[in-house]
């Protein structure tokens, strides 16, 4: 078998796992002289593959096994070699045998409850995750795979005691909120879904984070009146939070008054509290609503030269920018727009495509032509679009050995 080829995606246990090299909690009584020698092997085991010469670490780890077939360490990391050979019933067999002789290693368990979730048997998964809890309670993940895995096997109940047990813990969470919030849905108990994060507002008045979530939830839920109402009240705590502007631009979509999202959106995006990427998501959106209102697209030219004042070295928003401008027929201006960006940006394709998009049309634009293609070429040499556009210029050029060297160089 060609181990190397398959095991690239091993668990290396020296990174991952606390393995002990020289010692075992369980296992055979090995006389002094064997125990040097076994612990000489699983050494000499656990670096070979941390060099990545897994054929000789797994000869050596079944080296180790025939030595002493109980030790954990052993059987986690052959376990872990048969996982990743794709022979996953004899892998979970070392790993049950693992956890017996160690059941208190928290990591053996977590790599036999990986294990056996990926072979769908749940009760096993429930059985590790609860007992694992009762030793180390202030692991905060396994609530959360608790309840995953008793929700997967539609013991919802279950899965919200779990969270619950987790909040007692360390108290109120989005992630807890929104997990229980899923649940309560799950069971069609949407009254008890909203109750849930209401309890959350009445503990955090003035906290506009919740107030949104819970109006963005009732959005998704087709409850535009009740979400509205929470957004108001967000709206009292802080007018100009960027992500109150979101939920007020998806609300106007949502009840279908396109002119007030145009309006929201051109807030948010001269607002100086919002990110610059999130900006040009909402120019994106924005210029949509204006070609599907049919409104004059020119109106988001002022929101560009707003971005450009406020983030002067972002050439992406250059590079939407041509675009818009291309939409209204302003070849010229796209074009000075690209070239800012291919300027800043050399080895993206992305600014001579569209240059070349503006140029190709025309019959007189040739020598344009050859001098885009040989730039990208310069600075990206392996795109094959910038040998055929060059090659297609010479050849119009009637410069066909040109045009025939180039084509060639491009293949």
């Amino acid at each position: 078998m060609n181990y190397n080829k398959y095991i690239s995606g091993i668990i290396v246990s020296l990174v991952l796992f606390p393995v002990s090299l020289f010692s075992q909690v369980e296992g055979l009584i090995l006389d002094e002289t064997s125990r040097r020698k076994f612990d000489y092997f699983f050494y000499e085991a656990v670096n070979a593959k941390t060099l990545g010469k897994y054929a000789e670490s797994f000869d050596l780890l079944q080296h180790c096994y025939s030595m002493d077939s109980t030790n954990a360490s052993v059987l986690i990391e052959l376990g872990a070699y048969y996982s990743s050979l794709e022979e996953k019933n004899k892998a979970l067999d070392f790993f049950r045998r693992a956890v017996k002789q160690d059941p208190a290693n928290y990591y053996y368990n977590m790599i036999l409850a990986g294990l056996s979730k990926e072979l769908d048997l749940k009760k096993e998964v429930i059985e590790i995750y609860n007992y694992l809890l009762k030793t180390y309670p202030e692991k905060v993940e396994l609530y959360f795979e608790l309840a995953n895995v008793y929700g997967d096997n539609g013991e919802l109940d279950k899965a919200i005691q779990s969270l619950d047990s987790l909040q007692k813990y360390t108290g109120v969470s989005d992630a807890i909120t929104l997990n229980k919030f899923r649940l309560y849905n799950m069971m069609d108990k949407k009254d008890r879904a909203f109750e849930e994060i209401q309890s959350v507002i009445d503990k955090n008045p003035d906290n506009i984070r919740y107030k949104l979530l819970m109006g963005d939830l009732y959005l998704q839920d087709n409850q535009a009146d009740k979400a509205l109402d929470y957004y108001q009240q967000a709206k009292q705590i802080d007018p100009d939070e960027p992500s109150l502007i979101l939920s007020m631009v998806n609300y106007y979509e949502k009840t279908n008054n396109k002119p007030a999202a145009v309006e929201e959106l051109q807030k948010a995006i001269t607002s100086s509290k919002m990110e610059v990427e999130t900006k040009l998501q909402l120019l994106a959106r924005y210029i949509t609503l204006l070609r599907q209102s049919q409104q004059d697209i020119k109106t988001a030219n002022p929101l560009f030269q707003s971005m450009f004042e406020q983030h002067p070295n972002n050439t992406r928003i250059n590079m939407m920018y041509g675009d818009v401008l291309l939409l209204q027929e302003d070849k010229k201006g796209a074009m000075e727009q690209f070239e800012i960006y291919t300027k800043d940006n050399p080895a993206d394709p992305a600014g001579y495509e569209q240059m070349l998009r503006i140029v190709l049309p025309d019959t007189q634009a040739l020598e344009k032509v050859v001098e885009i293609t040989l730039t990208g070429i310069e600075h990206i040499p392996t795109a094959p679009q910038f040998y055929f556009y060059l090659g297609l210029a010479k050849f119009q050029q009637k410069k066909y050995g040109e045009a025939l060297s180039i084509y060639e160089q491009g293949l």
